[in-house]
């Protein structure tokens, strides 16, 4: 006896319509074509006030709007941006922030301009910042960083989605950049920013002593004169791929080749558990979709059969 049910059977339309929905499930509706995605996530325990300063490029998208250069990021949220092509420039996390409804206030760290909206406007040293520089038509490369030149306010990374490295003698070049340590723990005393009896930033050696040598400027303002010194190398210690001086090139700059998104995540867990967790993440995500796509499409079809 033949079982198997007719292609036009009440049985056979709603397993087919379910192999429609999984493979529908599977593709998501994503930015202009040529656009990167940039998710920005907040795992602190706390509110921040994510900023962006562009340098070169029109100004980065939510959807098909212009995103506004500062908002407000809740604890466990995370917000997706687009930026378009030769596009470069740099993310903070601010921290402490009071806005009134005009958008006007100021933040303990990471201040621009005392207004919610950075427009124009880059970070109040300290601040850890994640630097970006996305590639155009003509070149597939994007570089990004992790940088503790202007000092320190909050642990971040910054991961490539896809991508792979520029060239095989440098198989780790497409890889995540990290500072997950609370440098405010360990800040030596004479580079503590404290406010209200706290220390809520590190600065660098250049903002809080002023010298040539630790700014590379001057006699100091080149690479065979500017190097790390004894505070950089601390930093270097507890986050070996941020960059710590001017002139950390070496470990700290990251080239990936035609990477669809990128995730910055403010108080990453570590390197090696974010990538886990993140894989986790997607498949059960998958999963769900998955699951949630059948069932929507058999009670429908069971109203009807």
């Amino acid at each position: 006896m033949n079982l198997r049910p007719s292609a036009c059977s009440p049985f056979a339309i709603p397993a087919l319509l379910c192999l429609l929905g999984l493979l529908l499930s599977s593709f998501t509706f994503g930015p202009i074509k040529g656009d990167t995605s940039i998710r920005i996530k907040n795992s602190c325990g706390y509110d921040i006030w994510p900023a962006i300063l562009t340098g070169v490029g029109n100004a980065p998208t939510a959807t098909i709007e212009e995103m506004p250069s500062g908002f407000m990021l809740t604890s466990g949220h995370s917000m997706t941006i687009h930026l378009p092509q030769d596009w470069s420039g740099r993310f903070w996390g601010r921290t402490g922030c009071d806005f009134s409804s005009d958008g006007e206030g100021e933040c303990e760290t990471g201040d621009c301009g005392r207004r919610l909206n950075c427009t124009g406007v880059g970070a109040t040293p300290p601040a850890t910042l994640v630097e970006f520089s996305i590639h155009g038509q003509r070149s597939q490369r994007d570089f990004y960083d992790v940088s503790l030149v202007d000092g320190f306010n909050l642990p971040v990374s910054v991961a490539p989605t896809g991508g792979s490295s520029v060239s095989k003698a440098n198989q780790s070049s497409c890889v995540e950049a990290i500072c997950a340590a609370d440098l405010n723990k360990v800040c030596p005393s004479i580079l503590q920013m404290i406010v209200k009896g706290r220390v809520v930033g590190c600065k660098s050696a250049c903002l809080a002593l002023k010298s040539d040598m630790y700014c590379c400027a001057g006699a100091y303002s080149n690479p065979n004169t500017c190097n790390a010194t004894s505070y950089s190398k601390a930093f270097k210690s507890r986050c070996p791929t941020a960059y710590t001086y001017a002139y950390d090139d070496a470990t700290s700059l990251f080239t990936c080749a035609s990477a669809s998104a990128y995730t910055i995540t403010f108080c990453p867990p570590s390197s090696s558990s974010s990538s886990l967790t993140s894989v986790a993440s997607f498949n059960i995500k998958k999963g769900m979709k998955m699951f949630v796509a059948c069932t929507i499409i058999f009670v429908i079809m069971s109203i009807y059969y």
